[in-house]
């Protein structure tokens, strides 16, 4: 825009000059106004080739600007893409880590269960020895009295037995 403006500032400072020597006709003054004029055709083409290239950044700035916004955007969404991905593939590890520590509880609850139960069944059969154990001590308790019983009244009667042979054979005597 200042190209412009300074430009149309040459354009009228040169078409002034021209004027206040446009009475003159000498030949110096025609060949002044030729060069001017070809200074002024030059200055056009340089201003419209400038606002070309102006024109040009313009559309390139305003692509670039896009091409960034874009590029931008894109790189976000890459970013969010790979962290989303990233959250993904931990969160799959976390449910594969969290099936297998439930295999593994399910399996040693199962263990656990089954020692239980095997601790229950050497608890009954530990009582039932026991029961079996108090059993057989009463009983040989009891067989060990009756023997000493026995063996009291066999030696009792074993005794008696000599002392009636003895008196038998004190009254044989006297007889």
């Amino acid at each position: 825009m200042e190209l412009i403006l300074a430009c149309e500032k040459i354009r009228e400072d040169a078409m002034a000059e021209l004027e206040a020597r446009a009475p003159r006709t000498s030949e110096a003054d025609e060949k002044t106004m030729l060069r001017m004029r070809m200074e002024l055709e030059k200055t056009k083409k340089e201003n419209r080739s400038l606002r070309k290239t102006i024109e040009d950044q313009r559309t390139s700035l305003e692509s670039f600007k896009k091409e960034i916004v874009q590029k931008k955007s894109g790189e976000d969404e890459l970013a969010r893409w790979n962290e989303r991905k990233r959250l993904e593939e931990n969160l799959s590890t976390v449910r594969k880590n969290l099936a297998e520590s439930l295999e593994r509880e399910k399996k040693t609850r199962e263990k656990l269960s089954k020692r239980e139960r095997l601790l229950e069944e050497l608890r009954k059969d530990e009582e039932l020895r026991q029961r079996e154990l108090e059993r057989t001590r009463r009983k040989n308790a009891e067989l060990q009295y009756e023997r000493v019983s026995w063996l009291g009244s066999l030696y009792f009667n074993h005794r008696n037995r000599i002392r009636f042979m003895e008196d038998r054979q004190k009254f044989q005597a006297y007889d």
